[in-house]
């Protein structure tokens, strides 16, 4: 027969012609659960994950990240950081209100007119002063900003890098108890080192979180 007629394109087109089905919702759906179940995606996250094409362009690797970020999420890792950055903010906080404390018990002011309810005028002005308490105090709130500000930062980003859980709650508790003691250490006052060390220990804390973080995705 001669090239090109129906009788000769009838077979390449039987090897060649074969059409793509695309799967129904159901379908879609059965992908989307196995999906879940690859990933260990919790039923109880799966509610807020977008649903995507399983059969679209990168599908399987939008499932990945949005399986894996669910997980660290859910893991016992980030909670453990919740509750002990949770801890370490309220302790920071309670510093503000110590603050107030011993401005108002000392009568010590640095504002004319936080000192109306003591006098007015010339009266008021020798609570216009700086007292050893207060600034004592005042530094140990600033010590808590410089140092409670990298663990919050740092240690997100070592809880979301998938620490074993033993090693994680090291970590938190000994920076927890290092910053307690060290504020017991500044208000007391002890003698020192004790406040150096107490400070030392924390510090060292974030760092290590940070050498973990550096090792695990190094992009530099």
């Amino acid at each position: 027969m001669p090239h090109g007629s129906p009788a000769t394109r009838l077979p390449r087109m039987a090897l060649n012609s074969s059409p793509r089905v695309r799967a129904g919702p159901q379908a879609q759906s059965s992908a989307s659960e196995r999906n879940f179940l690859r990933f260990g995606v919790p039923p109880a996250r799966r509610e807020w994950i977008p649903k995507v094409d399983p059969f679209g362009p990168w599908s399987s690797v939008r499932y990945a990240e949005m399986a894996e970020l669910a997980q660290l999420i859910d893991s016992e890792v980030f909670l453990a950081y919740a509750t002990y950055a949770t801890i370490v903010l309220l302790k920071m906080m309670l510093m503000s209100v110590t603050t107030a404390f011993f401005r108002i018990t000392r009568k010590a002011f640095s504002n004319p007119e936080d000192t109306a309810t003591f006098g007015k005028g010339e009266n008021a002005k020798k609570y216009l002063r700086t007292d050893p308490d207060v600034e004592r105090v005042r530094r140990g709130h600033l010590n808590d900003l410089e140092n409670i500000a990298p663990f919050i930062g740092i240690g997100l980003l070592y809880a979301l890098s998938g620490p074993a859980l033993s090693t994680a709650l090291l970590h938190f508790r000994i920076f927890v108890g290092a910053r307690i003691f060290h504020t017991i250490a500044y208000l007391t006052p002890l003698p020192q080192p004790s406040r150096a060390l107490s400070w030392a220990a924390g510090y060292a804390v974030t760092i290590s979180m940070a050498y973990r973080v550096l090792r695990t995705g190094l992009y530099l």
